[in-house]
């Protein structure tokens, strides 16, 4: 009996590595906004002009079940607030047990806020936590923008502060659970203007948080994190289409720290235990556009959303975590209404559709605006195509299953190959109109067993359509 496959093709986003496995907690969000973060009786962000008090609905109206729905597999628990007005214990057991009563696994940020918390604070939580209440929470970041100028970070540019609280705080909390994974110096962006990032991750440097804690068998840091918001409102939409790729943004980001902490690996013998890089807080940008059609909530900002985890898988990121799941101005939930962004709905057919192995795919013809992502598990091929293009027109495209020589017509002409287990080669041919989103599945033999259409003309409430085929035995739910 042969293997079925499905190819998945969601206009999104080209890539250029080819096989490179989607780790299990890859889609990540963060846990923003709760009702209440820290001690309303002894708030310490009064001094900076935070309440405690937030009034946030992450717990109401069954926004953790949305969550799930979404196909989010990894939440974090912190941010600024969260490092300025520490939550209580019962604020981080009931976030522990929200999402794992929906399947998420959480990421718990224990603050540090510019020396307000000490290591002691943060290993005494760990042990609460996972030996008291026996949580056994794996993933623990350490502290939040350090780089960021006070009062809203802790306004240190240079390696050495951020060295010592690093290292002070991870030896003290693994030495409560050797087993737990920890994540940091979690910077505002990439940027080494100041040498930070280069001088903590230079291997036997004397600001370097990579190696090994003396006398023990585990290391500081398991994941390397940084954040990105890569516009602050004035982006255009020529920008937000080119920005992921251009030069000094995220791609190229990610390849100057892959190179370095490749180098740090080798250095410290790490194995088994390479570093990760993460992204633990990311959106298009952190303030919003005055144009609608270029914010946080735009159709445009859903396809960047896809794009970026293109990018991310690519370049084999542990987890990509937007920011985040309801408030007005980010969420991909409208904390006002309750209205799912075209964000929710991106991330949903990414989460839902790309599975497995990321593969390499190759484009050709007109195709500046169109992107694609595509992918392939032990069931189907998936390929994702974004056609990000706003006139009034369309692409008349063909994508190619196989090797061999690009034999498709139309505009523009994409091939995926490499693919494990697929021998032959298929050719099939469609249109996708501008500003719109569709994924394809392709059983093994190239036939298409079923079609999402997902376009921004059909207005502001539209939802993904499933145009074709059966639900097929572990694929995307219909919307």
């Amino acid at each position: 009996m042969k293997l079925i496959y499905t190819l998945s093709i969601l206009l999104c986003s080209a890539i250029a590595v080819s096989g490179q496995t989607i780790p299990p907690l890859f889609f990540g969000q963060n846990a923003w906004m709760a009702d209440t973060l820290g001690d309303i009786e002894n708030c310490s962000g009064k001094a900076y002009g935070i309440n405690c008090k937030l009034y946030g609905k992450i717990n109401q109206n069954n926004t953790w079940e949305r969550v799930k729905q979404s196909g989010v597999k990894l939440i974090r628990f912190g941010g600024e607030h969260a490092d300025q007005n520490m939550p209580t214990r019962r604020q981080y057991i009931q976030v522990i047990d929200s999402a794992r009563s929906k399947g998420i696994e959480p990421l718990l940020q224990v603050p540090y806020n510019n020396n307000v918390y000490t290591a002691d604070t943060a290993a005494a939580l760990v042990k609460f936590i996972n030996v008291t209440m026996k949580r056994n929470v794996k993933y623990w970041s350490i502290g939040n923008e350090p780089d960021l100028e006070p009062p809203n970070g802790y306004g240190y540019y240079t390696a050495s502060p951020v060295a010592d609280y690093t290292r002070q705080f991870a030896v003290k909390m693994k030495a409560v659970d050797s087993t737990i994974i920890t994540l940091g110096p979690e910077l505002t962006y990439y940027d080494d203007r100041n040498h930070l990032i280069t001088d903590l991750t230079t291997p036997g440097g004397f600001y370097d948080i990579t190696g090994k804690v003396p006398g023990h068998s585990y290391y500081y840091l398991d994941i390397i994190t940084f954040h990105s918001y890569p516009y602050g409102g004035n982006q255009t939409r020529a920008e937000l289409l080119s920005n992921l790729r251009d030069p000094w943004h995220i791609s190229h980001m990610l390849d100057l720290l892959s190179a370095r902490l490749d180098t740090c690996n080798t250095y410290h013998h790490r194995g088994e235990h390479a570093l990760k890089i993460a992204l633990t807080e990311t959106n298009l940008n952190y303030r919003n556009s005055p144009d609608p059609e270029l914010d946080a909530h735009s159709f445009l900002a859903g396809q960047f959303w896809c794009e970026l985890m293109g990018v991310g898988m690519e370049k084999g990121l542990a987890f990509v975590a937007f920011w985040s799941v309801i408030e007005v101005s980010l969420g991909y939930i409208d904390e006002r209404t309750y209205k799912l962004w075209p964000t929710y709905h991106h991330y949903k057919l990414m989460t839902d559709n790309i599975k497995g192995t990321y593969y390499k795919s190759e484009i050709t013809g007109a195709n500046k605006d169109l992107k694609v992502i595509a992918a392939a598990d032990s069931n189907y091929i998936t390929v994702m195509l974004l056609n990000q293009k706003n006139g009034k027109s369309s692409y008349r495209y063909s994508v190619q299953l196989g090797n061999g020589t690009i034999t498709g017509t139309g505009d523009v002409q994409i091939r995926i190959k490499d693919i494990a287990g697929l021998d032959s080669t298929f050719v099939y041919s469609d249109s996708i109109e501008d500003e719109s989103t569709g994924l394809l599945v392709f059983d093994y033999d190239g036939r298409l067993v079923k079609k999402y259409s997902y376009k921004k003309s059909d207005g502001p409430n539209a939802v993904p359509k499933l145009i074709k085929g059966p639900v097929l035995k572990n694929s995307a739910k219909s919307y």
